[in-house]
């Protein structure tokens, strides 16, 4: 089942410990206890000692489909290994239908498990199920969202508007067949049906499903109403911004929030420094606009400055105030992170900045992108688009190889930051200009980016591919 990841299986000094303990523990118990394992060296990114103990729970109980899903999962975000990741994902959705089937056939539905709910970010990217199943002619509201009263979603309000699309259940007993037969139709997060009916991975379909939309001509998925409006208005004030203010919203992840969740490790390639944005928040607030700062409580305090609101650390932030700053604002200054999926639900476009991994390219249009580089070497030279989108860098959240081959992630820089801020508003106001040479300059990265598996329809940064012209050499070839 296994290919390239087989390179991080544990070495031979610990079989006989493995061989030890599986002849004096009962079978359910010492998978429980390598899968614990498994998932905790995950979060450290240990890919090796993963991969390891997936295995072994694999040896233990081969047809845990879970497990397959699992070890995808860390081949795709520690090893970068997409093919074999893909390969795990489908593996385990083979499995998992051939198992709770019912023999008259899979039921007319899509389920959607507690994933879905577990974190913002996931709520919003239901939008391209959704939007899939309306472009295809289906009724979205067969999409079953199921999770036991006892769990909390990440953002109740965001989830009520969901559900104006999906059905949500919390009882299983209202559920039109018992939850382990609605897992042969389970819609798993990392794979997704595409509109030529493909299975792929989620970041290569939701481009397409968006860009279909776009092509279209359809509106937002979600709107706000103009109870909402006033609501969020009248608590805006209470920061002292004014009524017939525009604000820009700007969510700059930090290590807090995922470390809390045991993910810091793992996830920390996608952490920015809120300082580099003040020159960006300057340029809004030159124009005349607000900067309203949105995250967690255990964020750094922003910089003081005149015309911005801390709301991440104020009094009056709750669910269905981030939903409403979201949906509100002009446009949303962020990086990778869940905060990000939620303005294009409401419309509103994106700048995201220090995104990673570099290979999966935001999805909506009418948003700007400019992402993290990597330098190697000795001297260290900056490495080409084409090899830092393409598989094993552009995809590994936390690449296990890079302190080996030597490769430093480096930041955008503030300048880079105000210039990208700057063309969106310029873009909004009406008087954005493009060259004949930015033109090409663009289209010559798309090219690169569609033969290295980078698909996605944002643009680059326009004085961000200005000033990096010299890493689209080798454009006619995939990355080594």
């Amino acid at each position: 089942m296994l290919t390239q990841s087989r390179r991080f299986a544990t070495s031979g000094r610990w079989q006989w410990l493995d061989k030890l303990i599986s002849r004096l523990v009962e079978p359910g118990r010492l998978h429980a206890w390598h899968l614990n394992e498994a998932n905790r060296q995950y979060q450290r990114a240990n890919a090796n000692l993963a991969v390891h103990h997936y295995r072994k729970c694999l040896e233990i109980f081969p047809e845990h489909w879970r497990t397959y899903q699992l070890l995808a999962i860390t081949c795709m975000q520690l090893i970068g290994d997409v093919e074999e990741a893909l390969r795990l994902f489908r593996f385990a959705r083979r499995l998992r239908e051939r198992l709770f089937s019912p023999r008259g056939g899979k039921p007319p539905y899509r389920y959607l498990d507690y994933m879905w709910v577990a974190q913002i970010g996931h709520i919003a990217n239901m939008e391209h199920l959704i939007k899939r199943d309306i472009l295809l002619g289906r009724n979205s509201k067969d999409a079953l969202l199921y999770f036991p009263e006892s769990a909390r979603p990440a953002n109740q309000a965001l989830l009520d508007k969901m559900g104006m699309h999906i059905t949500v259940v919390r009882d299983p007993s209202k559920l039109p067949h018992p939850p382990d037969t609605m897992l042969s139709v389970l819609e798993e997060y990392y794979l997704c049906e595409s509109l030529d009916g493909l299975t792929k991975h989620w970041w290569h379909a939701s481009p397409e499903i968006f860009r279909a939309w776009e092509e279209a001509g359809r509106g937002p998925l979600l709107t706000l109403s103009d109870e909402e409006r006033a609501r969020g208005r009248a608590c805006l004030k209470s920061l002292g911004v004014p009524d017939d203010a525009w604000f820009v919203c700007l969510h700059v992840r930090e290590s807090g929030f995922k470390q809390q969740h045991g993910y810091g490790t793992v996830e920390s390639i996608l952490n920015a420094d809120i300082d580099a944005y003040a020159p960006a928040i300057r340029a809004i607030i030159e124009r005349g606009g607000w900067v309203v700062r949105i995250g967690d409580s255990k964020m750094r305090p922003l910089a003081p400055m005149p015309n911005t609101a801390d709301y991440a650390r104020s009094a009056v932030k709750s669910d269905w105030m981030d939903v409403f700053l979201l949906g509100a604002c002009r446009f949303f200054i962020g990086t990778s992170s869940g905060p990000a999926y939620v303005p294009p639900l409401f419309g509103i476009p994106c700048v995201l900045t220090n995104w990673a991994p570099f290979g999966q390219r935001p999805f909506n249009g009418r948003d700007l992108y400019i992402p993290k580089l990597f330098r190697a070497g000795v001297p260290p030279r900056e490495l080409s688009f084409a090899e830092m989108m393409a598989p094993p860098i552009g995809y590994a959240a936390q690449y296990v190889l890079g302190k080996a081959l030597g490769l430093v992630l480096s930041p955008n820089t503030p300048d880079e930051i105000r210039d990208v801020v700057v063309e969106m508003l310029e873009r909004l106001d009406g008087n954005a200009r493009y060259s004949e040479e930015d033109e090409h300059l663009q289209s010559t990265f798309d090219a690169i980016a569609g033969t290295n598996l980078c698909i996605g329809n944002a643009r680059i940064g326009r004085d961000f591919l200005r000033q990096h012209r010299n890493l689209l050499a080798r454009a006619g070839h995939a990355a080594a």
